[in-house]
């Protein structure tokens, strides 16, 4: 009585535990990178001498140039000679050699020589600059120069709240009276 409550045991133990084969569905090959390079260096479609203006609620709201732009798959946006104007209401223009908007970020990166012009704060010279429309925050990591009415400010990294009007050097802050 006893073995046979113990096969008994074992065998529903055996079958609890048994599990059938899983199928295996065929492997999808990811693309040779030489392919997928190949894809993300073909743009769907081309302008020359963009021109793009952005209305909001009747009111302009971004005003946009660019010798080329480049849409790719995804939607980003591969611009070259740049300058983009905000809202008359904030006056900031940015210009630079390249730049990208990345519209699943919601957000410009402006690289080569970047030029932010404010009508209060003054011009600001860097190599790369991220814009978050969303959040109205300018903002980079790299070296930059800051020039208003002769006061020259250099530094590292660069917060600039649009909403606000606050504006902060990150580090190694140099002042330069020019008289």
């Amino acid at each position: 009585m006893f073995r046979t409550g113990l096969l008994l045991f074992l065998l529903i133990f055996v079958v609890s535990c048994h599990q059938e084969p899983k199928k295996i569905s065929p492997e999808v090959k990811p693309k040779p990178p030489q392919e997928q390079q190949k894809e993300q260096k073909n743009p769907n479609t081309e302008f020359k001498n963009l021109h793009y203006v952005i209305y909001e609620k009747g009111k302009l709201k971004w005003d946009i140039y660019a010798r080329e732009a480049l849409v790719y798959k995804g939607n980003k946006v591969q611009l070259t000679k740049l300058k983009v104007c905000a809202a008359p209401k904030q006056g900031v223009c940015i210009t630079s050699e390249k730049g990208l908007y990345d519209p699943k970020k919601g957000s410009f990166t402006f690289e080569g020589h970047v030029v932010l012009q404010t009508p209060h704060e003054g011009r600001l010279e860097t190599a790369r600059l991220s814009y978050i429309p969303k959040k109205e925050v300018l903002k980079t990591m790299a070296r930059i120069k800051i020039n208003k009415q002769g006061l020259i400010i250099k530094g590292q990294g660069f917060i600039y709240d649009l909403r606000s009007g606050v504006m902060k050097v990150l580090h190694q802050t140099e002042v330069h009276v020019d008289g």
